[in-house]
């Protein structure tokens, strides 16, 4: 059943992500790990992220970007959220969590 849950996740991204697949992979564990800003998601990855989180955003249709509710409008400061409740546990728990588990038995 895990091992399921591991292969389900990770052949969903691969397919659509192909090579730029582990990039695409830290931006959305940053996201799930609650660094939901540009600045935060670049910090905790360690890379500019510009058109890779474009993409997530409006290629594939994964993550969701949005305003605060005190952002003033035309303002930066976009806040970005997993919009595929699957992708979203499955980042949250940590794919490489995940993985020892189903290795574990």
């Amino acid at each position: 059943m895990v091992k399921a849950l591991v292969d389900e996740g990770r052949h969903r991204l691969v397919d659509d992500f192909s090579q730029k697949h582990r990039t695409y992979f830290d931006i959305l564990g940053a996201i799930a790990s609650g660094n939901n800003t540009k600045p935060q998601i670049e910090s905790y990855i360690g890379i500019w992220v510009n058109e890779t989180l474009d993409n997530l955003v409006t290629t594939f249709d994964l993550v969701q970007k949005f305003h605060s509710m005190d952002v003033k409008p035309g303002a930066r400061g976009h806040h970005y959220q997993i919009s595929d409740a699957f992708l979203h546990f499955w980042f949250r728990k940590g794919h490489n969590e995940i993985d020892i588990v189903a290795i574990k038995g």
